[in-house]
């Protein structure tokens, strides 16, 4: 995967300090969703490119957060306690 398109040195960040990310969830770029899935299966993404998936009120919850708008901490304390969005 090229670099300049992809969170390739994140994905690396991650996989030598597993210790450190161990069952934690991701706040993802949208476009990066399925690529992080691919590269880290055993962490779960916020979103990936599947909206008919998630639903709406998700996509907007992504938007909202993503853009720091209504409630995104809440959104990201949800994420940090492996709380489904």
């Amino acid at each position: 995967m090229p670099s300049e398109h992809w969170p390739v040195g994140a994905v690396d960040y991650v996989k030598t300090h597993r210790e450190v990310f161990r069952d934690k969830n991701m706040f993802n770029q949208y476009t990066w969703g399925g690529y992080l899935m691919e590269v880290l299966p055993e962490h779960k993404v916020f979103v990936d490119g599947r909206t008919d998936f998630y639903g709406e009120p998700l996509i907007r919850e992504f938007d909202d957060t993503a853009a720091l708008r209504t409630n995104w901490p809440a959104a990201l304390e949800k994420i940090s306690r492996g709380l489904d969005v």
